[in-house]
Formats: structure tokens, C-alpha cells, sequence
């Protein structure tokens, strides 16, 4: 959301960094080891539910950011969604699979890495599940979580499930047969319409080397094998080559943050803060320079 606006993603660890020193400074608080903490002075039992109140200020402004019509608050959006209720779906079948993938331990270092990267792919994209105003049926972000079953085939090949050199099977559960091909060593899953290549495995080492399942493209979906195609509309952001963690040689601009995150938040929350602060900005692209999507956005590598 910053990087959109052009502020260097760096320059948060500055604010970071300006923040923990003021904690350093502080006289009452003091950084120490989990060992040399001191006893508890007493237990929290309940500690209430809550929301970020930026989602219940836009679910109650018409127009707003995020804004979805029908809910009184997040909590009522969490019990009502019917996007959630769907997805919900979708993940306890997944989490069913992956449950039962480790019901014994891996029958070898190369089914354990392809289980772990199942593990990876579900997590990858629960990514904003349950904010409001993204997602749904058809968003790649969250469809793709389909992609960590891919990898649970490849590991149950890997660990000696009988299968016929080539099959057809919905390997993803997108609605749609894939054809697959296997060999001792070998899982590659193709389109059913012009045979391209989706995965590829090595399910001796446990690599996947085609696939990218933790892909986060921006782009609509309607089963696997449909190529995405990437429908950013933001300005492109680049960082020059030299640039790392720091924001060292980039001189800060005075900018009002309201200008940039006011229409996400609600009003009170700048009670008291100052009309602008410091700000690092990304430079301008240069004209001879393309904008392409990064490598985590695209779809097979």
C-alpha cells in the first residue's frame, strides 16, 4: 500500500529504528533476555475480542475504501461473508489433506520437503483472508491456495504411490483435468489444451523447479490452466540497484500522511499527530526503464 503511493518500503525500518531508540531512551522500560524477565505481577484470563477499527469505519461509510454494503462491523462480516464461508470450504479440504500427509513421519528427507512446501503454498495464501473489501471467488491470491495439493500429489509420488506414466486428473481441485506425467524421478503437470507446462518436480531431491505455487499475481482466475494475465494499473515503483535495507543517501521530504492513508482510516486517528512528517520517496522511473512484474507476481519460472 506504500510502495503504491511511491514511499520506499525502507523506510519503515527508519521509523523502526527511530521508534526502538526512543524505547531505549525511556527510563521505565529496558531490553532484556526471556530468561531475565521478571515473574508475572498477575494473569490476563480473557482478553476481549476485537477490530481494527479502520474496517468498522469504512463497513459503515458508504464509498469508503474496502467498504462492502450489508454489515454492521468486521465481526458481523466474519460470521455473514459468503466469500469467507466459500474459501472456508476450500481450506478445510486442503487442511484435511495436509493433516492426513503427516499422520506418519515422511518416508523420506525429499517427501518431507515436498509436504513442507505444500505447508508453504496454503499458508502463502491466506493473505488477507478475512479483511474486508478483497478477495472472493475468482481472486488468484486466494484460489491458488489450490496449488499446495499439487505439491501433496508430488509427495505422495515421491514416497512410492503406484500411478500410469500419463493420466489425466484434476490434481488442484480447480475443476479442471490436468494431464500429468511421471516417472521414478519425474512429476510435471500439464495444461489439457496446448500441453504447457503448470509444475515440474524432482521428486528425488523434493525441488519443485517449474510452478512458483506462492505466485501473487494480479490477475483474475478461473482454473489453473488459464494463463493470468497481470492487470496492474498502479504506477511502477523501482528501487535503483545500489539500494538495500537502509534509506542512507536518500534525503526525506516533508509529506502529509493524510494524503496517503487518510481516506483508509478513520478520522480520530490522527488526534494529535502532526500535520507532516517525514517521508522517503521512491524516485521516478526512468524513461528508459520497463516496468515488469517481480519475480514473486509471475507464474512459472
Amino acid at each position: 500500500m506504500g510502495l503504491q503511493p511511491g514511499i520506499l518500503p525502507q523506510a519503515a525500518w527508519a521509523n523502526l529504528d527511530q521508534f526502538l531508540t526512543l524505547l531505549e531512551q525511556q527510563p521505565w522500560v529496558a531490553v532484556t533476555a526471556p530468561a531475565q524477565a521478571p515473574a508475572p505481577q498477575g494473569e490476563i484470563t480473557v482478553i476481549p475480542d476485537g477490530q481494527a477499527s479502520w474496517m468498522a469505519a469504512s463497513l459503515r461509510r458508504h464509498g469508503a475504501p474496502y467498504h462492502e454494503d450489508g454489515f454492521v462491523d468486521w465481526f458481523d462480516f466474519n460470521a455473514r461473508s459468503a466469500k469467507l464461508q466459500h474459501f472456508r470450504g476450500v481450506q478445510a479440504q486442503i487442511r484435511t489433506r495436509l493433516q492426513a500427509s503427516q499422520a506418519a513421519p515422511p518416508a523420506s528427507p525429499a517427501v518431507g520437503r515436498l509436504i513442507a512446501q505444500a505447508h508453504l503454498a496454503y499458508a502463502a495464501h491466506q493473505y488477507e483472508f478475512g479483511c474486508i473489501g478483497v478477495g472472493g471467488v475468482g481472486d488468484r491470491q486466494w484460489e491458488m491456495m489450490r496449488a499446495a495439493l499439487v505439491s501433496l500429489r508430488a509427495a505422495e509420488l515421491a514416497a512410492g504411490a503406484a500411478s500410469k506414466p500419463v493420466w489425466r486428473e484434476d490434481v488442484n481441485h480447480d475443476g479442471v483435468e490436468e494431464v500429468l506425467l511421471a516417472s521414478r524421478d519425474q512429476f510435471v503437470v500439464l495444461t489439457p489444451l496446448g500441453g504447457r507446462v503448470l509444475y515440474a518436480y524432482d521428486l528425488a531431491a523434493g525441488v519443485a523447479w517449474v510452478g512458483n505455487e506462492n505466485a501473487m499475481t494480479a490477475a483474475p482466475y478461473t482454473n489453473d490452466a488459464a494463463y493470468p494475465v497481470n492487470q496492474r494499473t498502479f504506477p511502477a515503483r523501482w528501487l535503483p540497484e545500489s539500494f538495500t535495507a537502509t534509506v542512507e543517501g536518500f534525503s526525506p521530504r516533508e509529506a502529509d500522511p493524510r494524503l496517503v492513508w487518510g481516506r483508509y482510516l478513520p478520522d480520530d486517528w490522527w488526534d494529535g499527530e502532526p500535520a507532516t512528517r517525514p517521508t522517503y520517496f521512491a524516485p521516478d522511473l526512468p524513461a528508459t526503464a520497463a516496468w515488469a512484474p517481480a519475480p514473486a507476481q509471475t507464474r512459472a519460472q
